[in-house]
């Protein structure tokens, strides 16, 4: 994983102005804790989707699936109100287990 995001990184930075300077990286640092205090995200959510934009772009033509991030789940696995139902209801797994790494990236479904 440290790898592919280097070199995504890598390919971000050298092809794309918002990367370069370094407006994805700004938005993306602050977004759990905005989400969190002020349950505002639009500034993180137009970077991802510039991300996702520019990772579909045909001229960029990457052979790998855009990483989006990972899922730190530390709150809601030590949350005294975990419905482990809940999270099943809502998606159709399991909920995960203590120390495991969830990745994020864009599923483009069948």
């Amino acid at each position: 994983m440290k790898a592919l995001s280097a070199i995504q990184s890598n390919l971000c930075y050298k092809s794309n102005t918002d990367a370069a300077k370094g407006t994805w990286a700004k938005t993306a640092s602050t977004r759990y804790i905005e989400g969190k205090t002020t349950l505002r995200t639009k500034e993180d959510d137009e970077s991802l989707i510039n991300t996702l934009s520019f990772f579909q772009d045909t001229k960029v033509n990457t052979p790998y699936t855009c990483i989006l991030g990972e899922l730190d789940l530390t709150d809601y696995l030590f949350d005294d109100d975990l419905d482990p139902n809940e999270w099943y209801r809502a998606l159709k797994v399991p909920p995960p287990k203590p120390n495991s790494i969830w990745i994020v990236y864009e599923y483009a479904g069948f």
